[in-house]
């Protein structure tokens, strides 16, 4: 899927890339994505869901999750507040030590204010035509950091991918699944 280019109105946000994560969970359901276009009027996406059966709720989990990010510090970029929000609260839930912040200028504030994250998980995509990428290598470059930096976006295109690598970091595709990213979390901090 591809946004045309057209004139944004200043209340438009975002990249358009809601309806790519919508196509990949429709994809891994098996359900039927659909399109109903008007020019001039609009468009409707659809997801075609068959009525499930009834079962009896299973128990829920009473055993409190792993707390393998224990006393971790992880520092989370993204321009989104509502990921910002949710990121923090899964990575407490992990027990990782948790800074999330908006854009390269506030990334640079954190580093000048001392803190040194020992890992950072960053949107490609940010406000203004800034990419993640830029700013985390701006504050390597001004900070000397050294610290694992995991890309992680929506647009899971080749050239995304190619520049995510080149800067030397890993790439996750969103919708990010909390196991995944635990695990290449815990796996980016143990020794060589």
């Amino acid at each position: 899927f591809e946004r045309l280019p057209r004139q944004r109105a200043e209340s438009e946000e975002g990249l358009g890339l809601g309806l790519a994560i919508v196509k990949r969970y429709a994809d891994l359901l098996e359900l039927d994505l659909g399109l109903d276009s008007v020019e001039g009027r609009g468009t409707r996406f659809s997801v075609t869901v068959g009525l499930g059966e009834s079962r009896p709720e299973a128990p829920l989990a009473t055993s409190a999750p792993e707390r393998s990010l224990a006393g971790i510090s992880v520092l989370c970029l993204d321009n989104d507040a509502r990921i910002r929000e949710g990121m923090a609260a899964l990575l407490d839930t992990l027990g990782a030590e948790v800074v999330a912040v908006s854009s390269g200028a506030e990334l640079h504030a954190v580093y000048r204010s001392g803190l040194r994250p020992a890992v950072l998980l960053a949107d490609y995509h940010l406000d203004d035509g800034e990419t993640g990428v830029f700013a985390v290598q701006s504050v390597q470059r001004e900070f000397g950091s050294e610290a694992p930096c995991v890309v992680i976006s929506a647009d899971n295109s080749q050239q995304v991918r190619d520049e995510v690598s080149r800067a030397g970091f890993r790439f996750l595709p969103k919708p990010v699944q909390p196991a995944r990213l635990q695990a290449l979390v815990t796996a980016l901090l143990e020794p060589a």
